[in-house]
């Protein structure tokens, strides 16, 4: 990962590092008086999170999900189903953002023509949601599959799963792609 260190002073320009900022103030006495610096660091470069459905310290399901691999094309150690319903049983996983900015947020699933055609996400960052989708999972299965582009603050992006479609949910993989 990239990062691009910043010094600031009176001559420092906000819009050199005005992106993806983690500030570090430190102070220091100079003849008298105080000298204030900041350490502004910047991803410059791209990077993902991925988080899989198998990975019990950042994915969790509340309810009676089922474990299975019987569709091939899965990501990691398989994936999690639930049958349609009224959306009280929940699928969530928690990613955490190192820094602030624009971050494009996915899903994965297995593709088959008993999914639901309503599968519903919503997306949170530090506790607000910020978006919600429906995606179709009879089709556009096995590749990360697009829920949007949001600016999102440094801390845990939540993306959350009902069982609220007309349709067996998939529960597999999500990623979230840096975009400086």
């Amino acid at each position: 990962m990239g990062w691009l260190n910043c010094l600031r002073s009176d001559s420092y320009s906000s819009t050199d590092c005005r992106l993806h900022r983690n500030l570090i103030n430190s102070t220091r006495r100079q003849g008298g008086v105080a000298i204030t610096q900041t350490s502004v660091k910047m991803h410059t470069e791209t990077f993902d999170i991925i988080v899989d459905g198998a990975d019990s310290a950042v994915f969790s399901t509340s309810g009676a999900w089922t474990q299975s691999k019987s569709s091939a094309g899965f990501y990691g150690a398989g994936y999690k189903t639930a049958p349609a319903g009224t959306g009280t049983l929940k699928a969530k996983w928690t990613l955490t953002l190192p820094t602030i900015g624009s971050y494009e947020i996915f899903c994965f699933y297995t593709a088959y023509s008993n999914r639901a055609k309503n599968a519903p996400y919503s997306q949170a960052n530090n506790g607000a949601v910020i978006g919600a989708k429906q995606v179709d999972q009879t089709i556009n299965g096995r590749v990360f599959f697009s829920l949007g582009t949001y600016t999102l603050s440094k801390g845990t992006l939540e993306i959350t799963l009902s069982n609220a479609g007309n349709g067996y949910i998939i529960a597999d993989a999500v990623k979230a792609t840096f975009k400086p």
